[in-house]
């Protein structure tokens, strides 16, 4: 079994700067997505134009978020979220998006 530790520093790590990624973060294999954002071929066949290329649709940036005024119920299934695209050597770069996730309990 590989090391599962991550260290946010390019010296080598010390013993009390070692974490198991789990620790820093709930991680999972993966979420299985729909769609995230809006696409042009996706806006083809839609004949409400106030959508646009790039809105979200289950990944939602900041703005869209305050603009959907969830109840604090709501709030509850709403998950920071990160790709494979934010995780970069020694550090993660969160793109403040935002995921809606809801699991069998929460549907």
């Amino acid at each position: 079994m590989k090391n599962s530790s991550i260290s946010f520093n390019s010296a080598p790590a010390a013993p009390e700067n070692i974490f198991l990624l789990g620790d820093l973060f709930d991680i999972s294999i993966g979420v299985q997505e729909s769609t995230d954002k809006v696409s042009r071929k996706m806006l083809e066949n839609v004949k409400d134009k106030s959508f646009h290329p790039g809105d979200g649709a289950f990944v939602l940036s900041v703005d869209e978020l305050k603009a959907l005024n969830f109840s604090e119920k709501e709030k509850g299934i709403i998950k920071k979220y990160l790709n494979n695209n934010n995780v970069k050597k020694y550090r993660i770069d969160f793109k403040e998006e935002y995921l809606i996730y809801s699991d069998k309990k929460a549907k």
